[in-house]
């Protein structure tokens, strides 16, 4: 399933959470509303209530998602090895427990 901030914009999330406060809607029709769990709900429901003007499900990432290219030159120098000793004929190696 995709995440809370691709399926909902800000906006529908509030008014969710405010028709919760004014008692129009059960906690349990917001999470199946939602899809989230009941955790999920009071983590949500504890930063709006922090401040429903800069309350924000939008997900910023925090790190770039990849590696240093140092990291992955090391990495596919180290699988390059693995695979020489993998299908070198002279090591007899049958199976995953193997030792080389």
């Amino acid at each position: 399933m995709a995440q809370l901030h691709k399926r909902f914009s800000d906006e529908r999330v509030i008014s969710l959470f405010q028709a919760c406060e004014q008692g129009l809607l059960h906690r349990e029709e917001v999470e199946a509303l939602l899809a989230i769990s009941r955790d999920r709900f009071f983590v949500l429901l504890k930063a709006y209530r922090a401040g429903p003007a800069s309350f924000s499900i939008s997900h910023q990432r925090q790190n770039k998602g990849r590696l240093l290219p140092e990291t992955e030159a090391a990495i596919e120098k180290e699988l390059l090895r693995d695979k020489s000793l993998i299908e070198n004929p002279a090591l007899p190696v049958s199976g995953h427990n193997y030792s080389a």
